[in-house]
């Protein structure tokens, strides 16, 4: 695996967790729908979202900061230049 998978890797995650939370954030009424057990009172109007979206959202939000957390802890921690396969020196 080389540099350029983990960036790609952390990109990927970045976005994830990105959309996620625009989604989250236009649909933050049935968010409230969803967690109203716990004293979340939504405002007025109707729900956009179902619960099942909401709910995949909220996973995917959740997953792509922790793979961004995990991804950048394996670079700070040196795991990456066990990983990284050598490269061939060119011929000139």
């Amino acid at each position: 695996m080389s540099y350029t998978a983990f960036s790609l890797l952390l990109g990927v995650a970045a976005l994830v967790t990105l959309g996620a939370m625009i989604y989250l954030m236009i649909h933050a009424r049935s968010v409230a729908l969803l967690f109203r057990k716990a004293g979340l009172e939504p405002g007025p109007g109707r729900r956009v979202a179902s619960k099942r979206a909401v709910i995949i959202a909220l996973l995917a939000f959740n997953l792509g900061w922790i793979a961004c957390i995990a991804i950048y802890w394996t670079a700070w921690s040196g795991a990456v230049e066990e990983v990284v396969e050598p490269q061939p020196a060119p011929v000139p």
